[in-house]
């Protein structure tokens, strides 16, 4: 028996002959005898010989016969485990043996750290043997393989440095290129628009959200102004009184949980434009990931605007039938509501009282308003405005004329202004659909259109006590959502305007004659009704392309704004030469007519940026 185990070693110690070396080297080749010897013995007089103490697990037990002479230290221990199935690694001045069924493996996920900072960490603390050595997974998983006290006292100590580095505060700033970081806020007809910067969708992320946070708000004005009272030179040294909350809307902030200690603080720096964060240092580079995916260059959109008011007998004659007669014009239907007439188009003038109306619209646009402006000619239209602005996708640009009157009202102590506001407010937020199959893109766009129109005569009402006649205002909203492609107009309409028109008849000059002029004239008031239509043009610019015209040689300004060819450069009339043999002179530069500037209605554009 003895004999048998004694060959069985020595093969196996050939066999292995031919192995890599560790990364501990042995330097001293090992001899010894042994009879029926403990395996525990041989170990401990083999890591004697190479310098080390020994740690022997109980678990190894055996006993060893044979003689080693000079036998190579790696083929030494490789003969152990392939015999007992013992192994071994090397801590400082330790030459730890244990056996083969100790062995374990282990996956640990640090939370605040990343797996390759936690594993340097580790390695840093010379605690990690290099025969069994950290490695992370593909799934940014710690695997830890070792005897299991080896294994334990590894997981200790990596969770008491996540632990650590989970309540370390750092500051940090983040400067952004593109988007904004603070709110911005739009004062607009009737509301206060709020698009939340990044900092504001941080804070609803981390749940310390605040007036606006995380997306898209719309809080509605109060119509009274802030109160005076207590302002004047009574106001020195006293309590001023609160503020009514009639006055304005009320502010909800929701803070963080008291009970959780620590709470994140987010602040927008808007001189630097950049966001401010305090929070645990291994919270930053998800902080950096989402404000790098949200500060990204937006595409710009061009949105062009004609708001008309037209006749109804005069609506035809701008190349459709909205009943179903055959004119001239190209134009495609969208899906909308009211009655369907031929080929699914919908009557602009509807006099049974149908809703708002949609279609697209692709024929010209300059086409559409020279027809406009024909009209117009007649007295039979007229142009609210054209606006046109630029915004980026996705951000709402809003377009606002109106007119604001304040109207006073006494009560027992005090006298508060109202606002009472006509106009019209258009809001358009486009959004570019791409082709998947890289052709031309679509465009969708939502739109909300607003119109308070005064409506005067029987309806307006007076005042007891002050004499004030407050108008009644008409208000008229289309809410609607629509796609068109890239050189299509959304035309909406469906809505009508009353106008009033004042005229007198007589006798020319003897109905102007002071005291008889009554008897040679007479004054009337008509009233007629208008369609209101409203054509919008989106288009998609690059900035890398040409748009605009490099000169404008035309002293008139005659070339519209809006005009479809932004390539189009207008080129100055050539100079004649004159004719001689002595020399060649240029003609002598005429004078420039001067511009003729007429006054137009102030619109105000806006656009809400990120």
């Amino acid at each position: 028996m003895q004999a048998a185990l004694r060959f069985l070693l020595t093969t196996l110690f050939m066999l292995l002959f031919i192995a890599v070396a560790h990364a501990v080297s042995f330097k001293n080749p090992y001899s010894h005898y042994s009879d029926r010897e403990n395996i525990a013995v041989v170990l401990n007089d083999f890591a004697r010989s190479e310098g080390y103490s020994a740690h022997i697990s109980d678990s190894i037990s055996g006993l060893i016969s044979g003689r080693f002479d000079k036998v190579d230290p790696q083929i030494f221990l490789q003969g152990m485990e392939a015999a007992y199935g013992v192994k071994y690694y090397v801590l400082n001045d330790t030459l730890y043996f244990y056996h083969q069924n100790e062995e374990t493996r282990t996956i640990f996920r640090p939370s605040s750290v990343r797996p390759a900072t936690l594993r340097a960490m580790l390695n840093s603390s010379n605690l990690i043997a290099s025969q069994l050595p950290i490695t992370v997974d593909r799934n940014g998983l710690l695997v830890l393989t070792g005897p299991t006290f080896y294994v334990n006292s590894l997981l200790t100590l990596a969770k008491e440095f996540d632990r650590g580095e989970e309540h370390q505060v750092v500051m940090q700033v983040f400067k952004l290129k593109h988007a904004k970081a603070q709110d911005i806020r739009l004062d607009n007809l009737d509301a206060v628009v709020v698009l939340p910067g990044v900092a504001s969708i941080l804070q609803r992320m981390v749940g310390t959200s605040v007036e606006g946070a995380g997306g898209f708000s719309m809080v509605a004005k109060s119509p009274a102004l802030p109160g005076l009272r207590g302002s004047g030179l009574s106001a020195i040294g006293a309590t001023p009184p609160a503020e009514s909350t009639s006055a304005g809307p009320t502010v909800i902030s929701e803070q963080g949980d008291p009970n959780a200690g620590f709470s994140p603080q987010i602040i927008a720096d808007s001189r630097l434009n950049a966001v401010i964060i305090q929070d645990f240092k291994y919270r930053m580079p998800y902080y950096d990931q989402v404000i790098r995916e949200l500060d990204v260059p937006l595409r710009l959109v061009e949105l062009h605007a004609a708001i008309v008011d037209i006749d109804i007998d005069a609506a035809k004659s701008l190349g459709v039938d909205w009943r179903g007669g055959r004119y001239s014009g190209n134009w495609g239907t969208e899906i909308g509501s009211g009655n369907l007439g031929w080929n699914g188009s919908f009557p602009v003038g509807n006099p049974d009282g149908g809703g708002i109306f949609s279609t697209i619209f692709q024929t010209n646009h300059s086409l559409f308003m020279a027809q406009v402006n024909m009209l117009e000619e007649d007295n039979k239209a007229t142009t609210l405005g054209r606006p046109s602005v630029l915004t980026l996708d996705n951000i709402e640009a809003v377009l606002e004329d109106t007119t604001t009157r304040y109207v006073p009202i006494r009560g027992n102590e005090s006298s508060d202004l109202f606002m009472v506001e006509s106009g019209t407010v258009l809001r358009v937020t486009p959004h570019i659909i791409d082709a998947e199959d890289g052709g031309a893109p679509m465009i969708s766009m939502v739109i909300s259109m607003q119109s308070n129109q005064d409506a005067s005569g029987e309806d307006s009402y007076i005042s007891s006590d002050d004499g004030i006649t407050v108008p009644p205002v008409k208000q008229t909203r289309i809410n609607t959502q629509a796609v068109v492609r890239e050189g299509q107009s959304l035309l909406l309409g469906g809505y009508y305007v009353q106008y009033a028109a004042a005229g007198d008849n007589g006798v020319p000059t003897l109905k102007d004659a002071p005291v008889v002029g009554g008897l040679f004239g007479s004054e009337d008031e008509s009233t007629y009704t208008r369609e209101r239509l409203l054509l919008i043009t989106p288009r998609i610019l690059d900035l890398d392309e040409f748009n605009v015209p490099r000169q404008v040689n035309d002293l008139g300004f005659d070339v519209e704004a809006t005009q479809d060819n932004y390539e189009r450069i207008l080129k100055a009339p050539k100079e004649e030469e004159s004719s001689g043999c002595s020399s060649t002179r240029n003609a002598p530069a005429k004078p420039a007519t001067p511009a003729l500037v007429q006054p137009v209605t102030t619109l105000n554009a806006e656009v809400n940026a990120p």
